[in-house]
């Protein structure tokens, strides 16, 4: 599953010293990640993920809840103060944003740097599974060491260009760290991201927290303090709404009645 990735970031980078393996190596590390993280059938079957949680900054804390769907569909909304803040990507228009509750604001798209992050974020599975088919481009560099544990070292660039390195364990064959540039209001800024905390969802292994460092400070964590698999999410949550649209007495009424599925949308 791409992870939740609206928190990762991502760069990939030249590597020296690293020893070197065989395409048919890449291929079995592969097919080990695919079994470490549950098997080809158990993420055939997850086709949806709702979760919440929180994001720690500093001392803010920001509470969010998603909602993703096979292959790539994604809506974020966190809380940050009193504002509530929309992301979404129904996997074919451009990715939108919105602030509902501010008066007179309407959805609008992300700026094209966000938007490509965004779309990269959507990824259901992950960019390790079924790369090929999403036009994803992989190089094995090696083995080196992270945290004093043996990893490869797999360099990545997606179909839209944008490039990142990620450490999978040579033990566990899961993905442990990803390391990018995030770019956006002029300026592109180094982080690597830590995955943490591996729980099983509907038979697939999924972290629940990930810490953000830019060298070594900590820039944030995320927790995920709930996560549910195969949840009916209509398409509509996914869908641009034409003018003003009630989210928040739509997650009111939700968490009200505590059910697990999501009343439609407003078209």
């Amino acid at each position: 599953m791409k992870s939740f990735t609206w928190f990762v970031f991502f760069l990939s980078l030249p590597v020296q010293g690293l020893n070197s393996l065989s395409a048919s190596e890449m291929d079995l590390i592969l097919q080990k990640h695919l079994d470490a993280v549950g098997g080809a059938s158990a993420i055939a079957r997850l086709n949806s993920i709702r979760s919440s949680g929180v994001v720690l900054i500093s001392s803010q804390r920001v509470p969010f809840e998603f909602w993703a769907a096979f292959p790539n569909k994604l809506r974020i909304e966190s809380s940050i103060g009193e504002r509530i803040h929309v992301q979404c990507y129904d996997g074919v228009n451009p990715p939108w944003q919105w602030f509902p509750e501010t008066i007179y604001s309407i959805p609008e798209e992300l700026a094209d740097e966000v938007a490509v992050e965004f779309i990269s974020d959507s990824d259901f599975n992950g960019p390790l599974i079924n790369h090929q088919g999403k036009g994803h481009e992989l190089t094995l560099e090696g083995k080196t060491s992270n945290d004093a544990r043996e990893v490869y070292r797999i360099a990545l660039i997606e179909k839209t260009g944008l490039k990142s390195t990620i450490l999978v364990d040579a033990e566990t064959y899961l993905i442990v760290r990803r390391s990018g540039v995030r770019r956006g209001g002029g300026t592109a800024i180094e982080l690597d991201t830590y995955y943490l905390d591996y729980r099983n969802v509907a038979g697939v292994l999924l972290p629940h927290r990930y810490e953000i460092y830019r060298g070594t400070t900590l820039v944030r964590t995320t927790l995920i303090q709930s996560l549910e698999g195969n949840v009916r999410i209509p398409p509509a949550v996914f869908r641009l709404p034409d003018g003003p649209d009630p989210v928040r007495a739509r997650i009111e009424a939700e968490h009200a009645q505590s059910e697990r599925t999501i009343p439609m949308v407003a078209p």
